[in-house]
């Protein structure tokens, strides 16, 4: 690598500035240093930064133990390669950048709220017993290898923690092998490892530290070399010290110009660059360079400051030479400009007049260059060495329209033919003049489109009016080719010519067109050329290789090479990593054809075909090609070309192979379980259970973003080797089976600057046990252990079969017997409890009868008290075998108590084998070994509990629990059948009352109808009418009477009659009382339509003592017009009778009452409400009177309105 890094080259413009906008958390930059893998690790006043050239990866302080204490990193430094130190404003973390396995060292102290001020941590260091001292704010403090604290040094007392602001540290200097410097704000000290002893260094001293102890902090900073040596800056002074740690002498020697008092003090940093040259950062902003005789100690301290405009911070030396520096503005990465590109802008002289000019040839003779522009630029002449500006030659005098220089040739002698966009010129390169080359028939309208110089030293010439014109060296004369042949005209517009290997002139234009070396005539012509999408004619860059192809740009279709004698193309586009499709210039050196476009050039290897791209990354400008050549310089092995407004010269031996190849690595595998291991190196092993993860590859390249680079990926020992492209940087895997794998990953640029790197990574995963040998070999001999043995055991099962038979039997009979006994339970709730009216009788026979019979030795029937809230003793067998011995010691349970609690609250029974060890037992009468205890529950209901002991252990099995659960089921459904037979009793009681209630309203109704008042009065005007001769009216209204007796003998026989025959009796009714009264009042009875009379069936004598009371309460005492209307109608389901008259009103009837004390008394309203309310009661017929006075709503209106609602008995 041909790189040549100077001290000079630091200016800004050779650095390249990384930012936040780059992915840095911060601008502000403390720290830097590279890994063994090349990571570069950055310090920040924001988290800590892993770089590998291509992207940024912050680390920030967080929940997550691993995280950073802090976000303020203050210092990096490697206590060993792998094992990072990360300084903090609260702490120090160790970081394994390896494994990403972290450790925090904290200064323990008294007040945790003041904990800061003992963990900012300014220093750090460690020797090689892995011990760590830590220089902090507070004090000095040395740690062991396993970070117990060996020695503790606090400056400040713990009272001071509140108050005190602390500012001790500074920095840890190597004296010696067991001794550290440290520099802080109380002076220096000196800090002996294996004794634990630190010593303040006192001026004048015998201490063995020459110079250090004399200067205090104030006007000295101490400055570690590496260690062997440091650096005494003394800031008051001029004078810079060496100290050699090894023959404990110093040198004292001087800095220029007072630079040491005003540039330096305790933020200078040292950085040693090389053996010789150090780094030291200026107070302020920049860094100057010292150099270092170490034989003499003579330091020598440049006046130059280096970035001035910078506040730096850290420096890095990478593996490649370059270097780092970190600012406060960011991240400084120092350009490694390759020698071998050099480029040079036109002259602002020049761009003052001719803004616009772009370089469109160059052209090398003797130890000038000279550069044709177009765009007024004119014909400019460099040095060829150093590329200094001579002079601009213009051509405006020789009747050219603009300066614009189109092609160059140089015929040779002193003359160089210029090629402008009027005239062919001629320039002296001597005497610089100028002068128009004579041609025929050349006019003012015409320019020189292209120039060429064979191999014969002649100059072909051609013009935008498609002629040719041939310069014959020797002769020195110029001839006009006539050529009036289809194909010149099919050309157009000759721009570029070449000449193959026989000597034959190529014209390039709206194709190619072949010159005869011989005839001077058109003899082949070709306009067809391979494309992308679109087909194109126009030819660019045209260039001939030694094998006689020709190659040529074809617009926005690539590069295409066409063989000759073989009439065959090549075609190369930008997916064969051309830089574009618009190649617009070409030139061969050395086997490689060079080309220019828009984006840049790049490089064919006519052999191989492969092809490189060149960017701003090798130092050439960002323009675009505009030159329509590359002149190469044999002399010096140089190509030149023209980009835009800059001249580039480079060496193209040196440009194809400067460029180191990145490192490739594994990074990581990441399983699906978020587990990580980092740097597996060349091989990995997993199990079978962790077999989906992703390996992500690594590398680190400072030249090109990764980008620029393809990775793909194959396993060798695989069915398909073929490589796989790798997107992103990952690849991923989803239950890859057990097996070996080879695998090969490959990282190549896409510009082919570096050859493929490839590295190879054996992955393992391991079979699970069952498929692997041994598994397999112990399982072979298991089967045939196991063949024996079941050969052993078939004998055996022979033989005990038929034991096993007479088991069986027992078994069923077993089984059947338990049968039997339920049976014969079932039998016995069906028949022996029949007789059985209440619950306590249930509980006594079964508990006598039925457990009695079973053989228990104790057995409790529970149930629950009144209000549920505990279980009683309600039957039971043994000890409390009858109600008095039950009542001498009553046992009750709640909920959660004992066993019979725990099955109330759980609902499942419980069998205790052996009561001592569960706690949940109780003792009631005495004590005993076994229990068993079941639920009654009936539909879901817990009614009780059926509760029984045993003397002995372990007494009752599942079919104990088989027959007592059934019994319990039994229990209760017995219990609820009791139960619902006293409701039903109960029921029936109450229905019994019902209707003897019932019988005393009918009787009451049809007593109130015969009121004897009513039938004395009535007799009473029949006497009158036969007295007063009304013989006819008296017979009338005996015969109404009768009726009326009739019917209502009739209708009390009944409790529901038609509608028809209510009506009836209300008209009978009403038409005697208006015989009776002279027809003093009017009476309507209505029946609605929508009613039907037949299908109709209402209470039977429950409307005729409404309608009474109406006429007698109502409209007796009234004066006047009377009337009264009797509607039935229907709403719904509901019948509805209206009795409405316009007497005095029932207030008003009520108040005379209580007034005169009538004798005749209304029918009574209260006999009416019970008949409604045992018809409710029986019939639901949901039936309301309402009686409401008309005065109440209309004081203008007299009257009373009664309103009786019920269901239609057939609807009921």
């Amino acid at each position: 690598m041909l790189y040549c890094i100077t001290t000079a080259q630091f200016r800004s413009t050779d650095f390249t500035l990384y930012s936040i906008e780059n992915g840095l958390s911060s601008n502000l930059l403390t720290s830097i240093v590279q890994d063994e893998q090349g990571y570069l690790w950055i310090g920040s006043a924001n988290g800590l930064n892993r770089f590998d050239g291509n992207q940024f990866v912050q680390y920030h302080q967080g929940t997550d133990k691993q995280s950073i204490p802090d976000e303020n990193i203050r210092l990096l430094k490697w206590f060993k390669p792998g094992t990072l130190a990360v300084a903090t404003n609260t702490g120090l973390q160790v970081i394994n950048t390896r494994t990403r396995q972290s450790k925090d060292i904290f200064i323990q102290t008294t007040f945790k709220e003041y904990a800061f001020k003992y963990n900012d941590v300014f220093d750090v260091a460690t020797d090689d017993k892995k011990h760590v001292f830590i220089l902090t704010r507070s004090g000095f403090y040395h740690f062991d290898q396993n970070d117990k604290l060996l020695f503790r040094f606090d400056n400040y007392k713990t009272e001071k923690d509140q108050s005190a602001y602390f500012i001790f540290g500074q920095l840890l200097l190597y004296y010696s092998g067991n001794e550290l410097l440290l520099s802080t704000s109380e002076g220096v000290f000196l800090y002996n490892i294996s004794k634990k002893q630190l010593q303040k260094l006192q001026p004048g001293a015998d201490h063995g530290v020459p110079f250090v102890a004399d200067m205090p902090r104030e006007v000295a900073s101490v400055r570690q070399t590496d260690n062997d040596g440091y650096f005494i800056f003394k800031v008051q002074s001029d004078s810079i010290i060496y100290i050699n740690t090894n023959s404990k002498k110093g040198t004292v020697s001087t800095a220029p110009n007072k630079t040491i008092n005003s540039e330096f003090n305790w933020r200078t940093n040292l950085f040693r660059y090389n053996d010789t040259t150090y780094f030291v950062t200026s107070r302020t902003n920049g860094f100057y360079k010292i150099i270092l005789q170490p034989k003499t100690g003579k330091l020598t301290l440049y006046p130059e400051k280096y970035l001035a405009d910078y506040f730096c911070a850290g420096f890095l030396k990478d593996k490649q030479g370059r270097l780092w520096i970190t600012t406060s503005s960011g991240l400084l990465k120092q350009n490694l400009i390759n020698n071998s590109v050099t480029s040079k802008l036109i002259p602002q002289e020049v761009l003052q007049y001719a803004p616009a000019a772009t370089i469109s040839f160059v052209y090398v003779a003797g130890n000038r260059l000279y550069v044709g522009c177009r765009r007024e630029g004119g014909l400019l002449v460099f040095e060829k060495n150093t590329l200094g500006f001579i002079k601009k030659i213009s051509f405006k005098k020789h009747g050219t329209i603009s300066d614009d220089i189109i092609n160059i040739t140089h015929p040779g002698g002193d003359t160089l033919f210029i090629g402008t966009n009027g005239p062919l010129c001629w320039f002296n390169m001597k005497t610089n003049e100028t002068g128009i080359c004579e041609l025929e028939k050349w006019t003012n309208t015409n320019w020189v489109s292209s120039q060429f110089k064979d191999r014969d030293g002649n100059v072909w010439i051609t013009s935008n009016a498609n002629r040719v014109y041939y310069y014959h060296s020797m002769l020195k004369k110029f001839y006009l080719k006539t050529m009036d042949h289809p194909y010149m005209a099919k050309l157009l517009i000759s721009n570029i010519i070449t000449e193959d290997t026989a000597g034959h002139i190529w014209l390039g234009g709206q194709g190619l067109c072949r010159i005869n070396r011989l005839t001077h005539q058109p003899d082949f012509f070709v306009d067809t050329f391979p494309e992308i999408r679109f087909p194109r004619k126009a030819v660019l860059g045209l260039y001939c290789d030694g094998n006689n192809k020709l190659w040529f740009g074809n617009i926005s279709n690539g590069l295409i090479g066409y063989s000759i004698g073989e009439n065959t193309f090549e075609h190369y586009t930008a997916q064969n990593k051309l830089p574009s499709n618009n190649i617009y210039t070409t030139g061969i050196n050395n086997n490689m054809l060079w080309m220019g476009s828009e984006s840049g050039i790049a490089a064919i290897d006519l052999t191989s075909k492969q092809i490189s791209s060149f960017d701003k990354d090798d130092g050439f400008p960002l323009q675009a090609v505009t030159s329509v050549n590359f002149y190469h310089d044999k002399q010096t092995n140089y190509l030149y070309s023209g980009f835009g407004t800059a001249i580039v010269r480079f060496s193209s031996d040196s440009l194809l192979y400067t460029t180191a190849p990145p490192q490739l690595f594994i990074e990581s595998i990441r399983f699906n379980n978020d587990s990580s291991v980092y740097l597996p190196g060349s091989s990995f092993v997993t199990d079978y259970q962790n077999n989906d993860f992703t390996i992500r590859i690594g590398s680190v390249y400072f030249y090109k973003k990764i980008s620029s680079f393809l990775l793909s990926y194959r396993i060798l020992n695989s069915r398909d080797s073929s490589w796989k492209a790798i997107t992103g940087s990952e690849i991923n895997f989803n239950n890859l089976p057990p097996g070996k794998y080879d695998f090969e990953i490959k990282m190549s640029a896409k510009n082919e600057r570096w050859p493929a790197q490839v590295k190879q990574f054996n992955l393992t995963v391991k079979s699970p046990f069952w498929e692997t040998p041994w598994f397999i070999a112990l399982m072979s001999v298991l089967i045939a252990l196991f063949g024996y043995m079941f050969y052993r055991w078939r004998i055996y099962y022979i033989q005990k079969a038929e034991s096993e038979k007479a088991r069986m039997q027992e078994l069923r009979a077993e089984k059947y017997k338990t049968q039997f006994e339920l049976e014969q339970i079932s039998n016995y709730f069906s028949l022996s409890l029949v007789d059985k009216k209440n619950t306590d009788d249930v509980l006594w026979d079964v508990a006598k009868n039925l457990i009695g019979r079973m053989g228990c030795e104790d057995c409790m029937i529970y149930l629950w008290n009144n209000d549920k809230t505990k279980m009683q003793q309600r039957a039971g067998y043994g000890n409390k075998n009858s109600p008095e011995k039950l009542a001498e010691n009553l046992f009750e349970v709640e909920m959660g108590q004992g066993v019979v609690g725990y099955v109330m609250q759980t609902k499942e029974p419980v069998i205790i084998a052996d009561t001592r060890t569960d706690k949940r037992y109780r003792v009631d009468d005495m004590k005993r070994l076994s229990e068993i205890c079941v639920p009654i529950i009936h539909e879901g209901e817990l009614m009780g509990i059926i509760d029984s002991e045993n003397s002995n252990l372990n007494h009752f099995k599942e079919r104990d629990l088989q027959i007592m659960t059934t019994i319990a089921t039994l229990t209760g459904n017995k219990i609820k059948q009791v139960e619902s037979e006293q409701v039903l009793a109960v029921k029936k009681k109450e229905l019994a009352a019902t209707n003897e209630h019932l019988a005393e309203a009918q009787l009451s109704a049809l007593q109130a109808q015969m009121n004897p008042h009513f039938v004395f009065n009535a007799l009473n005007s029949i006497k009158r009418m036969i007295l007063d001769d009304e013989k006819d009216k008296a017979s009338r209204y005996l015969s109404k009477f009768a009726q009326l007796i009739r019917l209502t003998l009739n209708h009390s026989r009944e409790t529901f009659v038609t509608l028809r025959e209510n009506v009836e009796y209300l008209n009978a009714y009403l038409e005697m009382e208006q015989l009776r009264f002279k027809d003093s009042f009017n009476a309507t009875v209505k029946v609605d339509a929508a009613v039907d009379d037949e299908e109709t069936f209402i209470p039977s004598l429950m409307i005729q003592p409404l309608v009474e009371n109406a006429v007698w309460h109502g409209l007796l005492h009234k004066e006047g017009k009377k009337k009264i209307t009797v509607r039935f109608s229907a709403n719904g389901p509901y019948i509805i009778c209206s009795i409405e008259d316009n007497g005095i009103g029932i207030r008003r009837s009520e108040a005379n009452k209580n007034l005169q004390h009538a004798a005749y008394k209304s029918v009574g309203l209260d006999n009416l409400r019970n008949r409604i309310a045992i018809m409710n009661e029986k019939f639901d017929m949901d039936c309301s009177l309402t009686i409401t006075d008309l005065s109440e709503t209309d004081a203008a209106v007299t009257g009373t309105l009664a309103v009786l609602k019920f269901k239609n008995r057939d609807l009921v």
